[in-house]
């Protein structure tokens, strides 16, 4: 949901490289009038091809950025955001 009044989101995935996943972490990040605020969730090493993920995010008041980053073993880096307002 991108809409929500509890204090934390469920995020499920399954992350995947053709040779190795090495690692991937979770930030959130909230902008609040000129304060910025930043959370690292979660890190996991991971180093198999294959990960399944369940991770709570918990969620400042008002817009959040959830980004996951997913690194392979020879460092290339993808990342996916998505945006979740907290009443």
């Amino acid at each position: 949901s991108m809409l929500t009044d509890k204090p934390t989101v469920s995020l499920t995935g399954v992350f995947g490289d053709d040779s190795s996943v090495k690692d991937y972490y979770v930030f959130v990040y909230n902008r609040a009038d000129s304060t910025f605020n930043t959370r690292k969730v979660v890190y996991e090493r991971v180093g198999k091809k294959k990960v399944d993920a369940k991770v709570q995010i918990p969620l400042f008041e008002g817009m959040n950025r959830v980004t996951v980053f997913v690194r392979d073993d020879s460092g290339m880096t993808t990342t996916k955001s998505a945006y979740v307002f907290k009443k």
